[in-house]
């Protein structure tokens, strides 16, 4: 399959490629190379980018919904407003992305790297971040209502107006992270590492 020129399959070599819009949905773009390629506002609902790689990427916007991002390469990649709803990032590299305002309820993040990931107001209702690594990231006013984040580390995280009404936090380590204004009620807190580093034994 081709667009705009661009031979669209697995393993292709994509770096830097002009496909903003472009209709990508349940494409097979498995390995593929898409290294600070321009996706905005791009369909890759239901595609397959199982371990490809999108450093430094432009998705603001773009739909991801149920795509397979396992293992997927997104450090420094801008997701701003995408929607990740119901996506597969496990052990998916987010290092630095932008994903201020993205959608990624019900997302399976479990060992994702996050650290220093832009979280800023972000949707992850009900997201899967069991032994996720969120150190230094941005999750001011995020909604993490009923998410998994058990044995996830957030060292040093800033939480401020953060939502995790609900959200098991088992084994989780907060050192340092900012929690000022956020809303724990029927948080599972069960061995958390607080923010004073003090373990949480209720």
């Amino acid at each position: 399959m081709k667009i705009n020129g661009y031979e669209i399959a697995a393993g292709a070599k994509l770096a830097g490629a002009d496909l903003p819009g472009a209709d990508l949905s349940d494409a097979r773009l498995a390995y593929a190379d898409l290294t600070e390629a321009d996706l905005t506002e791009a369909n890759l609902s239901g595609a397959s980018l199982h371990s490809a790689t999108l450093t430094g990427a432009k998705l603001s916007m773009a739909n991801l919904n149920k795509a397979d991002l396992d293992s997927v390469n997104f450090a420094r990649a801008d997701l701003t407003k995408a929607n990740l709803t119901s996506s597969k990032l496990v052990y998916a590299n987010l290092k630095g992305a932008d994903l201020t305002d993205a959608d990624l309820t019900d997302a399976d993040l479990t060992s994702a790297d996050l650290d220093s990931a832009d979280l800023t107001d972000a949707d992850l209702t009900g997201a899967k971040l069991s032994m996720a690594t969120l150190r230094d990231a941005h999750l001011i006013k995020a909604n993490l209502k009923g998410a998994n984040l058990r044995f996830a580390s957030m060292k040093g995280a800033g939480l401020e107006g953060a939502i995790l009404r609900g959200a098991d936090l088992t084994g989780a380590d907060l050192t340092r992270a900012d929690l000022t204004g956020a809303d724990l009620d029927g948080a599972k807190l069960h061995k958390t590492t607080m923010p004073d580093g003090s373990i949480n034994k209720p």
